[in-house]
């Protein structure tokens, strides 16, 4: 797995996108896959933060959230408290025992996920942690049909698939709308 997450870690760094900036936030979504995307985020955060980036991972699964367990860190305020503006990204953010990393988690949602994590909505209360971290990876769960609308506002998306599971016409749906939010597909992970 060190060896995946890795080469996924260079080949984004290497990617030359349209901009020319280099990509600072990613966006983790798994196909009929939500736990492998949110291990794979995980994973993601901490390669990065033991090359020495800052990076502060945003668990944007409202309706799963693991990125508390696989940390090791409690539940606590995190993107519902922040997206509805009971509390700022900043202050709703813990440090792990990873240097250089940080967590947001998914907290507690009391109002509906959906109606919660739109693009404009996540650009203005979470991408604010950007003047903090250099890097923002975001566990966004598991896509039924159509990425999470978050996906519009970050630098690109790593997709997660089932081998054997996940659909080819998925797979190519989720592109094309990636293609319509003009946001850069980084790769395609395929898991047992």
């Amino acid at each position: 797995m060190s060896q995946l997450i890795r080469s996924l870690r260079l080949s984004i760094s290497a990617l030359v996108r349209p901009s020319s900036a280099p990509a600072r936030s990613i966006a983790v979504v798994g196909i009929d896959a939500a736990a492998e995307a949110a291990i794979i985020a995980a994973n993601l955060g901490i390669s990065y933060a033991q090359t020495g980036v800052t990076t502060v991972i945003v668990d944007g699964n409202l309706t799963d959230a693991m990125q508390h367990d696989l940390l090791s860190m409690p539940l606590g305020d995190g993107l519902a408290t922040v997206l509805s503006g009971a509390s700022e990204a900043r202050a709703a953010t813990m440090v792990t025992s990873v240097r250089n990393l940080s967590l947001l988690t998914a907290g507690e949602a009391d109002t509906p996920e959906v109606a919660l994590i739109d693009g404009e909505r996540f650009h203005r209360r979470a991408m604010p942690l950007l003047d903090w971290h250099d890097m923002l990876i975001v566990d966004g769960g598991n896509a039924t049909n159509d990425p999470p609308s978050l996906c519009e506002v970050m630098d690109g998306v790593v997709l997660v698939v089932r081998r054997n599971k996940t659909e080819i016409a998925k797979v190519d749906h989720m592109r094309q709308r990636l293609i319509a939010m003009n946001t850069t597909l980084f790769g395609i992970i395929i898991a047992q």
